[in-house]
Formats: structure tokens, sequence, C-alpha cells
């Protein structure tokens, strides 16, 4: 969502919002017994309903940010991971699940939820990076992109003005 926010103000400006697709892509898989899906949902839904603040600094600041949203939800993992190991016992399913895989489920949560607001900074600097050269090539000049050569036809004549074709159809 934040990140289509992002999209939408630089195609409001006018500029062109390339994607840079990255060269090694992270994937995040967590498995866990599917009775405590709620208990990770709402865990992980505290984390993310932090919001994010978009600043003006020259480094981007998400995984700060994101590090941040961590103390915010203490009494959210709190009572998620007591519901969790309540919701595991007795369950023949899940008897290997313990307090300590259920523990390290939940950090498992925190430390990607921190590696997503990595992951924006390093897009958005990589984006920034690549602005910089795309804005330096908008601003320079046919002359020093030929390295000073232009072809004649290029240049208008000095000696005479432009040429109009006039057409029969054309009002004055």
């Amino acid at each position: 969502m934040f990140t289509a926010a992002i999209v939408m103000m630089l195609q409001a400006s006018g500029q062109t919002v390339i994607a840079p697709k990255p060269e090694d892509p992270e994937t995040w898989v967590l498995e866990y017994p599917v009775v405590i899906a709620p208990y990770i949902d709402d865990y992980y839904g505290c984390l993310r309903s932090r919001g994010h603040n978009v600043t003006a600094e020259a480094d981007p600041v998400f995984e700060e940010q994101h590090r941040a949203h961590i103390p915010l939800c203490a009494k959210q993992l709190e009572k998620a991971t007591a519901s969790s190991n309540v919701a595991l016992q007795g369950k023949v399913s899940a008897r290997d699940y313990t307090p300590q895989k259920v523990a390290a489920t939940f950090k498992t949560i925190e430390f990607i939820h921190v590696a997503r607001g990595r992951d924006i900074d390093n897009r958005l600097r990589l984006h920034l990076d690549q602005y910089a050269t795309y804005d330096a090539a908008y601003d320079t000049t046919p002359e020093e992109v030929s390295g000073g050569d232009r072809i004649a036809a290029d240049l208008p004549s000095s000696s005479q003005p432009p040429t109009t074709q006039e057409t029969s159809d054309a009002q004055n």
C-alpha cells in the first residue's frame, strides 16, 4: 500500500516510475500449525498497522521504523504467544511444536517485518541512484552525447528562415 502511494506521488509529479527488479530477490516462508494462524495474523497485523512516515531525508528510514514497531506490539506478542501455546496443548498433530518453537515463530515474524523495511529502503536507494543517472542523461545536450559533433541537418540554417509548407486548406 505504501509503495503504491509513492508510485502515485511520482506519477502525479510527472515522473516515470521504474520498478527495479532485484537480482537476488528474497523469499520468506514461515510454516506453523494452522491452529495458531489467528494469533500469528493478530500479531503481524499489529506490526503492519503502525504505519510509516515518509520523510525528506536523503537516506530511507523504513528499516528503523519497522524495527520500532516491535516494542509497540509487545503486549500483542505476549497475548499471541500465550494463546498459541494454549491452542497447541493436547493437539496430536502439533505435539512437537514446543513453546520454544512458538517463540521462534514470533521472532521470525519480527525478523521478516524488519527485513521488509530494509527491502523498501534498498529499493528506494536503488531508485534514487537510477533517478540521478536518468536525470543526468536527460540534461546532457546532443553535443555532449556525440562528443561535440552534430550532424549539420540537425542544426537550423542561420542564413535561411525555416521554410513553411503551405496547404490549400490553411485558415488565416
